[in-house]
């Protein structure tokens, strides 16, 4: 498992997004044993798609997070869509992917 919210976690805090993204009730879209807040939805294989967020009802959520799991999905713009659609209006989406370089 590699981890990479861990690894993210201390430059996440010190540009503020602890404090202006995940705020309120949110999801971590396959967060596996590192999720972003303690307090999170963790939505990870055990729970289902990805691209359906089964459980998650529309307009529900605060913010959606995902690390590196939306390159691995068969259709990321279904999932984009779906997971935009859990969001309640003025919500925020924190998605990190791999840069190719």
């Amino acid at each position: 498992m590699s981890r990479e919210t861990s690894k993210a976690r201390a430059r996440r805090a010190a540009e503020g997004y602890y404090h202006t993204v995940f705020v309120g009730k949110g999801v971590d879209i396959g967060c596996g044993n590192d999720p972003v807040t303690p307090d999170c939805i963790r939505f990870d294989r055990e729970q289902g798609d990805a691209q359906e967020l089964k459980g998650i009802t529309t307009s529900s959520l605060d913010w959606v997070y995902s690390s590196h799991t939306l390159e691995h999905l068969e259709d990321p713009q279904a999932a984009l869509r779906r997971w935009w659609d859990c969001l309640k209006v003025g919500g925020k989406m924190l998605i990190a992917v791999p840069d190719e370089d």
